[in-house]
């Protein structure tokens, strides 16, 4: 699959033929460049902005004398440096006259953060439009470092991988990085993050360790290790590592609505939902929460009112592939199949590997008694999980139905390798060899399921 960059541009309004030229490079080179409209109403805009630039992972900031002058750019200069603070793995992208250009204190301290481009004159050129587009073109990214690269090279060489979801490669631009200076925080929690796309949990947590070690007060490396731990199912200290980061940044949206997750995950459904409500009411276009709160009320089976929150997560970002697997399991709840499988295929058109909703979706398929596709479906979430019991006793379910016992039977019996004390495991099994006339290996299978309480 293909991945395009995502980037967002900011620039002022006097800017808008240099915009122009410089997303339409972009856009040449397969990246997809947004900006704000200057025709939307104030707030409207600077919601929607706020909407793109929490999901894209690259900021590019035209910055003309206009722009550093301009209230509307320093206002979203501000939002920026709030989300980087947090989020250092992002790539900020200065286009300027020189460094240290800003004419106040809090422009400059906004704009520490991000690599200069510089331009001549204050204007952009077709030079620095072709330096740019460069920069942030995969193929540049992936030159093999050298002796001579800097730190602020590798860095960025990793931030653009990582963009482009070439996560190993990322990894090794990162670990470069941290060979280069052990001391540097952003390349440490960069890497952790990096990892945790990778599903490398341990790794992960030991560099956003490495990373806290230098700044122990992170709200986002505190936030960032309560994720890996949270994946290596360490919720209790999940737990600890989520409300560390609340206790530095109370107004951090994320670290609340996943405090909420892992306390899900402890059976704690009210205190979740508190957490998903408080992350709402700091970020009410913040589209995790919506969509939790929508499992919270799916699983206490008030269906309608889970519906409306993924809907409401879903309008504020289309692109939310766990929210369109979530609204699935509601339709799939109220018995809506067809429905149920829209919403799966339109959150695997986003993420073709998204394990659960292929999973999902074979559950729709079988309870619609097709079977054919079921299996089908369990074997893509069997090939990203390949430990996940539920899917290989559903499958074997499935190939029982089209009667073909001697995989269903293969099936069930990778099942209790995994999980020996499977209920579902052993009376699928059971099933299976009844149908298969092996009475005796039946009756023993029949039995297991008994003391399992069956």
């Amino acid at each position: 699959m293909v991945v395009q960059v995502q980037i967002v541009i900011i620039y002022s309004p006097q800017d808008i033929a240099a915009r122009d030229a410089l997303s339409a490079a972009l856009r040449k080179a397969g990246a997809d460049a947004w900006y704000d409209a200057v025709s939307q109403a104030k707030e409207q805009a600077f919601t929607a902005f706020r909407r793109e630039a929490r999901s894209r992972s690259i900021v590019l900031a035209l910055l003309t004398r206009e722009a550093l002058e301009s209230a509307w750019v320093k206002r979203q200069l501000a939002l920026i440096h709030e989300v980087y603070q947090r989020e250092p793995n992002r790539l900020l992208l200065a286009l300027s006259a020189q460094r240290g250009g800003a004419g106040d204190l809090a422009t400059g301290e906004w704009l520490r953060d991000y690599r200069q481009i510089e331009m001549a004159q204050a204007r952009l050129s077709a030079e620095v439009i072709e330096r740019t587009v460069q920069l942030l073109t995969l193929s540049a990214a992936r030159n093999v470092a050298q002796a001579v690269d800097t730190l602020e090279d590798m860095v960025t060489r990793g931030k653009v991988l990582l963009a482009y979801q070439s996560y190993e490669e990322a990894v090794q631009a990162f670990r470069r990085a941290v060979q280069l200076e052990a001391a540097s925080f952003v390349a440490w929690f960069s890497l952790g993050y990096v990892l945790g796309r990778l599903y490398r949990w341990e790794e992960a947590l030991e560099a956003y360790e490495r990373a806290l070690a230098l700044m122990p007060n992170h709200s986002g490396g505190w936030n960032n290790k309560g994720e890996a731990l949270y994946n290596l199912r360490r919720y209790q200290l999940a737990l600890a590592a989520y409300e560390r980061a609340i206790e530095l940044d109370a107004a951090y949206a994320v670290a609340w609505n996943d405090r909420g997750v892992v306390r899900y995950a402890l059976k704690d459904p009210r205190l979740a939902l508190a957490d998903y409500e408080r992350a709402i009411a700091l970020d009410a276009d913040y589209a995790a929460p919506w969509s939790n709160r929508g499992v919270v009320s799916n699983d206490a089976g008030r269906q309608r009112e889970a519906l409306a929150a993924f809907d409401r997560a879903l309008n504020i970002d289309p692109r939310y592939a766990a929210a369109w697997n979530n609204r699935g399991n509601a339709q799939s709840d109220l018995r809506r199949y067809g429905k149920a499988l829209d919403d799966y295929d339109r959150a695997l058109a986003l993420d073709p590997d998204y394990a659960s909703a292929h999973y999902n979706k074979g559950n729709a398929l079988y309870s619609l008694r097709r079977y054919r596709q079921a299996v089908a479906s369990y074997d893509r979430a069997l090939r990203a999980e390949p430990s996940n019991t539920a899917a290989w006793i559903n499958k074997g379910a499935a190939q029982y139905e089209l009667r073909e016992y001697d995989e269903a039977l293969t099936v069930y019996n990778r099942a209790l390798t995994l999980d020996a004390n499977s209920l579902a495991a052993w009376q699928g099994k059971a099933l299976t060899l009844r149908a298969m006339r092996r009475t005796s290996e039946a009756a023993d299978a029949e039995r297991r399921a008994r003391e399992l309480g069956g």
